[in-house]
């Protein structure tokens, strides 16, 4: 902002308009694009930054704009956090309410099969979710974004998927990670299978307003004749789990704290059937004034 002196030496001592006095030789002050430009812009950005549309019939849009702008409860930002860091508030923030969930569990890898032989592993689990309101702010809090676990290797000697990592938003809330899957049991040549091991969903602690399990991943299903699915990773709160894989092939990654898919290998195929990876965890914080 600024005043008139800044655009004409017509103004008076504080920079402020005067009429002027012509007996006294002081001239009016001189109206000019420059400030009236000043003006407004001034206004314009007051109806603008609260979101509203101009509107050339509406004269009373400065008032509403100053009224919702000075209304308590409104959304002042959203904070994203996909990496671990520091949560610092925005100045004018009076409440928040931070969401947030766990790493996904890796699945494992598959045994390498010989021919007319098959053979799955179940999906990861999810992370756990938590959704807490804050109304006591500290001047920042320290956050941990769990990390999505490892699929398991395939090939003869399998392993097992890693578990996910924990999620915390400093000590008011935390999300462990999901659980990884177990690498495929001995192949089989004959009847139907399921491949068990899946992993579970992690929980949640500290949320006041909802603490929830991340889904589990489901089984593989190995049918004789061939044809065969693996399991799919566990769905999280914000992304569905690594899907199900037909034939040879390596689990699918899961979403934003999900589950890795199964992995899956049939008749004596060349590809080495390693399991899918979990998804990242996540924090989500909003901010209200």
């Amino acid at each position: 902002m600024r005043k008139v002196g800044s655009t004409t030496d017509t103004a008076d001592a504080n920079g402020e308009y005067t009429n002027g006095n012509v007996a006294q030789g002081i001239p009016p002050t001189i109206i000019n694009a420059e400030m009236l430009n000043t003006f407004q812009r001034e206004l314009v950005n007051i109806v603008e930054g609260a979101g509203i549309s101009l509107d050339p019939s509406n004269d009373s849009q400065v008032l509403e704009a100053v009224r919702k702008l000075l209304s308590p409860g409104r959304l002042l930002n959203v904070k994203t956090f996909t990496t671990s860091g520091t949560y610092t508030p925005t100045p004018g923030t009076k409440s928040i309410i931070v969401e947030g969930v766990g790493g996904g569990g890796g699945s494992g890898g598959s045994f390498k099969t010989q021919t007319g032989y098959y053979t799955g592993t179940g999906g990861g689990g999810a992370g756990g979710y938590f959704k807490t309101r804050l109304t006591s702010l500290p001047n920042s809090v320290t956050i941990s974004i769990g990390k999505g676990g490892k699929g398991g290797i395939g090939g003869a000697s399998p392993t097992a998927g890693e578990n996910g990592g924990q999620t915390s938003f400093g000590t008011f809330a935390q999300a462990s990670g999901g659980n990884g899957s177990s690498p495929s049991q001995p192949a089989v040549n004959s009847g139907v299978a399921y491949q068990l091991g899946s992993g579970f969903g992690g929980f949640a602690t500290g949320g006041n307003i909802l603490n929830s399990r991340g889904g589990d991943g489901s089984a593989s299903l190995i049918v004789r004749n061939g044809s065969g699915v693996s399991g799919a990773g566990g769905a999280s709160h914000f992304d569905v789990g690594g899907s199900s894989q037909p034939w040879s092939n390596s689990g699918n990654a899961g979403g934003v704290g999900s589950g890795g898919g199964g992995s899956i290998h049939q008749d004596g195929n060349a590809v080495q059937p390693d399991g899918g990876d979990g998804g990242d965890g996540i924090i989500v914080v909003y901010e209200y004034a």
